[in-house]
């Protein structure tokens, strides 16, 4: 009990956490920040509710994976980075697929927009890649206006 306190109280610091940066950083709406917030909301509540009984097959995560993504993202001198990323989404419901693969180029374009507004320095960090994941999320949320998209996973990710 008093871990599952711990767990849940853990997670609405780093939603707290993850709201104060999303709205700190400026670039982003306040509707991406409203649905980065409730995004957390649901993973808290997931991972409250994951001392349950392991799902049943009708429950299982449903993926969607994307081709690897070469973007440039700036530095802090004018010189050019390049990331290479291979995204897999996590779906809230297996029914969301059909939606997300048939507007699958614009989900594509949704995630290129958004590694194009991150910098090198930021990526480079684990605190940088978790915010482009949690970005990522609001973003493809916000276009659907609905939540679909639970989280982002990466297959692979490097810079250069």
């Amino acid at each position: 009990m008093v871990q599952r306190i711990a767990t849940t109280t853990a997670l609405f610091l780093t939603a707290g956490v993850s709201v104060f940066f999303i709205l700190r950083i400026g670039h982003l709406s306040k509707e991406v920040a409203v649905a980065a917030a409730e995004h957390e909301r649901e993973k808290a509540k997931a991972e409250a509710s994951s001392h349950e009984p392991a799902p049943s097959q009708s429950e299982a995560v449903s993926l969607i994976a994307f081709d690897e993504i070469f973007v440039n993202v700036p530095g802090q001198t004018e010189k050019s980075h390049t990331l290479g990323v291979k995204i897999e989404l996590e779906l809230f419901e297996e029914e969301s697929r059909r939606v997300v693969e048939q507007w699958q180029a614009v989900v594509k374009d949704a995630i290129i927009a958004t590694t194009v507004e991150q910098n090198y320095d930021r990526l480079s960090t684990i605190a940088g890649k978790l915010f482009f994941k949690e970005a990522l999320v609001a973003r493809i949320n916000q276009l659907f206006n609905q939540a679909l998209v639970r989280d982002v996973h990466f297959g692979s990710f490097y810079l250069q």
